[in-house]
């Protein structure tokens, strides 16, 4: 008798165990599908924005370079489209996000000097530096800066680190952007500014997804908190730190 109870208690123990491997399964099933709806949100919403920010900006930089209008409505459409401009490397960002969240971030490698694109981005911010009245500073090292890199991506990350020293630094300012190489062949990337600089209990929270600073400095300035994340994801993806 006591031997048909252990075995009723054990029957009753592997059905418990069957039950609740089923209800896992059938949780990660469900998980798996909302992750692939999510995914594909995502995309579908980043490309409907995409679309019609296209249309915005490709008349408006025509009637900038070939509309012959006065210079006050050529600087308000150059407005414009800059405003849409960061738009679309906000809706990049986010798309990026979801490919690194979805294991769909695939690097596209070629060689580059790392110097000239260095120098290629900021140049694209020397209008905001003068509006600022902002010393846009590049210090690169002489020599070979080769490497191996997908360029789009490291391109945004250094568009990140730039527009989150311009957006944290005060008119009359200072903003560096150092490259040199280091050791075993690698080039190390710094970004220096004149801003308010970061409190030490923020630090460990910097390179996290969605997360700020305190609340009367960062978000009175704007900010989605994702950019330093996306630095830290496509430098880790590169094999850097």
């Amino acid at each position: 008798q006591r031997f048909e109870e252990l075995q009723d208690a054990k029957h009753d123990v592997d059905q418990k165990v069957l039950d609740r491997t089923q209800q896992l399964e059938v949780a990660l099933a469900r998980q798996t599908e909302l992750d692939r709806l999510k995914t594909e949100f995502f995309q579908n919403i980043t490309h409907e924005l995409r679309t019609p920010l296209t249309l915005i900006v490709t008349p408006l930089a025509g009637l900038i370079t070939f509309g012959k209008l006065s210079p006050e409505i050529n600087e308000e459409l150059s407005t414009v489209v800059r405003a849409a401009g960061r738009l679309r490397r906000f809706i990049d960002q986010l798309l990026e996000l979801q490919k690194i969240e979805a294991g769909q971030m695939r690097l596209r490698i070629s060689d580059i000097d790392l110097g000239a694109l260095v120098r290629s981005t900021v140049a694209a911010f020397r209008s905001l530096a003068g509006k600022k009245s902002i010393e846009l500073r590049s210090e690169i090292a002489p020599g070979d800066l080769g490497v191996t890199v997908d360029v789009e991506r490291v391109e945004m990350m250094l568009w990140n680190l730039l527009s989150n020293a311009f957006k944290f630094t005060p008119d009359r300012g200072t903003i560096r952007i150092v490259v040199a190489p280091v050791d075993d062949g690698r080039v190390a990337i710094e970004v220096h500014d004149t801003g308010m600089g970061i409190a030490k209990e923020d630090l460990v929270r910097l390179f996290q997804r969605f997360a700020q600073a305190d609340a009367n400095g960062t978000r009175r300035l704007g900010g989605s908190g994702i950019g330093l994340a996306l630095v830290k994801e496509i430098m880790e993806a590169h094999g850097g730190s």
